[in-house]
């Protein structure tokens, strides 16, 4: 049996870890409404590849595609877009 500090990290075993980091300071969120705007679009898509992995999941063995996991859960996703959307509607409309 190998100890704690011979076990291969979770990473060096290829497995992904369904966590993202959360930003530390406020330069480490997107400041203008473009950027916002451009990375909530992107977590939409990505919580759309969680809708067709999980539905996917649904069909019988025989009918599933090939589909990876997406990298990020779900709930990390969803948290992420709230963040953008409050960041959001922080900001001053543009006149």
């Amino acid at each position: 049996m190998s100890s704690p500090l011979t076990t291969p990290t979770v990473a060096a075993r290829g497995l992904r870890v369904n966590s993202a980091p959360t930003p530390t300071a406020e330069s480490d969120v997107p400041g203008s409404r473009t950027e916002i705007v451009s990375h909530v679009q992107r977590i939409n898509a990505a919580l759309v590849a969680w809708d067709q992995w999980d539905a996917n999941r649904l069909l019988p063995e025989d009918l599933r595609r090939q589909l990876q996991e997406p990298p990020l859960s779900a709930s990390t996703l969803r948290v992420l877009r709230r963040m953008l959307l409050r960041q959001l509607g922080s900001l001053p409309l543009a006149g």
